[in-house]
């Protein structure tokens, strides 16, 4: 088992309420950190949210939920700075907000691909620049960027089957 010890640290986890990003919360609380976690607020999420909180709380650990649009840089800034202005720092960062669509390229509007690019980049930007104004002035930080396998193989459900042309099998 590895042990980390990751007491007085204060982090800070992007889309940390449900499957990758729950279990990074959890570790991370387990290891000792008071851990700051966004979730999208979402009505249909709330309980899931409650939940990772009372158990999270009930082992000991020190959690809060902020609701908040992950591509709304003003927002991430604000919650980065009241962070600081709580807890006197910020030590580590996990991005984690993302989504795959998982279907054919041809079905993505534009509309879709502009809040994917969003969601999945710009709001790593977003919460990076962030944070690196506290911890450049602390001299410490860590911050960790969650990808997907998806960049690699397109994720699951993406395939396109290509038709070859009568012309081209001459």
């Amino acid at each position: 088992m590895l042990e980390i010890d990751l007491s007085g640290k204060v982090a800070l986890v992007t889309g940390g309420s449900r499957g990758i990003g729950a279990a990074i919360t959890r570790t991370l609380c387990s290891a000792g950190a008071r851990v700051i976690f966004t979730h999208t607020g979402s009505p249909e999420h709330a309980s899931g949210v409650a939940a990772l909180i009372a158990g999270i709380r009930d082992a000991g650990g020190h959690v809060e939920a902020a609701a908040v649009d992950a591509v709304d840089s003003a927002r991430t800034a604000d919650l980065a700075g009241r962070i600081v202005g709580q807890y006197g720092k910020l030590d580590i960062l996990v991005c984690n907000v993302g989504k795959n669509p998982a279907r054919p390229a041809e079905t993505v509007t534009d509309e879709e691909w502009s809040r994917l690019i969003d969601l999945n980049l710009t709001s790593v930007f977003y919460a990076v620049r962030s944070v690196l104004p506290p911890m450049i002035d602390a001299g410490y930080g860590r911050i960790i960027l969650v990808g997907s396998s998806a960049a690699f193989d397109g994720g699951g459900g993406a395939k396109t089957t290509l038709r070859q042309s009568p012309a081209l099998s001459e």
